[in-house]
């Protein structure tokens, strides 16, 4: 079985559905520590011709609090009111534009203040996949046998070794962080997913890379969004190249 192992995001950029399509089993990360200045709640759309930076407000309770600790601000509400309106600004005149209102507008309805972001995160993630068609399982890291390694590379060795994992797979950019060997000693093979350079039309000026998935559904239409999926490749780590 082969698996994927990140923290939960909200509307991320394709390459992680792309990572989602990929494996059989896609496990959040809701237990390490949330980045309050990461991507976890962030992104961008295009707007007026450029990028332009969104966030979903959370409240964290210390510097230290799991992702799974974390919950929606008093304000999100609000700020899902003011992000509708920025869409609708943005791609409203967009080919797939009813594609937001499908699948979007019912996701931002239900984030209410206090709600539990990795909760929320995850649902997101499943009903866009569910809309491109991915029939991945999903898991949570939370919901899985408590965490005894200390080391990160161990714990994800961990969740491959309780699920039965024969592939892990990961982002390229995590290439330097694994060592092919430790994963070669728990009979896991170790891969790296490459996304492909990928252009779809996108109104409003030259192309912008890597937005939101809300781009992408508001301009590509679903059953045209699995060529995109397919668009990647998966690579054995350096040290296996070149044995």
């Amino acid at each position: 079985m082969r698996i994927a192992v990140m923290q939960p995001y909200i509307f991320p950029y394709l390459p992680y559905f792309q990572l989602v399509h990929a494996v059989d089993c896609f496990v959040f990360l809701d237990t390490v520590q949330f980045l309050k200045r990461g991507w976890m709640h962030r992104n961008r759309i295009k707007l007026g011709g450029k990028d332009h930076l969104f966030t979903l407000p959370v409240r964290v309770e210390s510097r230290n609090s799991p992702i799974t600790d974390v919950v929606f601000a008093e304000n999100i509400k609000a700020e899902c009111e003011t992000l509708k309106r920025k869409l609708e600004h943005a791609y409203r005149k967009a080919n797939s534009w009813s594609q937001l209102e499908t699948i979007i507008w019912p996701l931002m309805d239900d984030m209410d203040p206090g709600a539990n972001f990795s909760d929320f995160a995850g649902k997101s993630v499943q009903a866009v996949s569910d809309a491109m068609g991915i029939t991945t399982d999903f898991r949570s890291a939370s919901a899985l046998g408590e965490r005894t390694a200390d080391h990160y590379q161990d714990y994800i060795l961990d969740i491959c070794q309780e699920l039965g994992a024969t592939t892990y797979v990961n982002p390229i950019g995590g290439m330097d962080i694994y060592s092919p060997k430790a994963f070669a000693e728990r009979n896991v093979d170790l891969r790296f997913l490459s996304a492909q350079p990928f252009v779809y039309p996108q109104p409003g000026g030259a192309f912008v890379e890597n937005l939101s998935i809300v781009d992408v559904l508001a301009n590509v239409p679903l059953g045209e969004l699995g060529q995109l999926l397919d668009d990647y490749e998966l690579i054995p780590s350096p040290a296996e190249n070149t044995a």
